[in-house]
């Protein structure tokens, strides 16, 4: 009987850590599933969807494919944008360009506000600032936290979205190990 009991046990355990294990699997992966509208995104076909850095200059996406991409959302009303962009800014200091980019897209800003705003903060020199007036780009991956920072792989594929602010020692080991899958 007790034999019995132990062997109905483990399979109820062996059960639960199945259900844990498929679970946490889909949630993981759908929270890497990049939109249509972000795949028109990288392909350049957006209608009427323009991005600007802040000095005015068209900025495309998709001239950023055969790169490590870190895109985060940022404003000048989040009270994370100062730590997020500052921990970006400093994690890029570390990789050639020509491999890796940081973008920080705007959310709803126009670029007067936007410029304005970056008076305030240190200057961000690695990391390329966008305008999306439209928060295109937020919308289109399902954005609901501020900020929200996604990782694209070189063939453009989202490989990490994280919705909060970043850890910049978390992020480093996504993009060191990005860098080794493409050697």
């Amino acid at each position: 009987m007790l034999k019995q009991n132990k062997f109905i046990l483990v399979g109820l355990l062996v059960i639960v850590l199945l259900v844990s294990a498929t679970t946490f699997y889909i949630r993981y992966e759908r929270s890497n599933e990049i939109s249509e509208e972000t795949q028109r995104l990288f392909a350049g076909e957006a209608d009427g969807v323009t991005y600007t850095d802040t000095v005015g200059n068209p900025v495309g996406l998709e001239q950023y494919l055969g790169k490590v991409l870190i895109v985060t959302s940022w404003a000048s009303w989040s009270p994370f944008t100062t730590t997020d962009l500052t921990q970006l800014n400093d994690l890029m200091i570390k990789y050639d360009r020509s491999k890796v980019v940081a973008l920080g897209i705007n959310r709803m800003e126009t670029r007067d506000q936007a410029q304005r705003y970056m008076t305030t903060m240190p200057e961000f020199t690695n990391i390329v600032l966008v305008i999306d007036i439209a928060d295109h780009f937020y919308k289109s991956v399902g954005g609901y936290a501020m900020p929200e920072t996604l990782v694209f792989n070189q063939k453009g594929e989202v490989i990490e979205h994280i919705r909060g602010t970043i850890v910049k020692d978390n992020l480093e080991v996504l993009v060191d190990s990005l860098l080794e899958q493409e050697n």
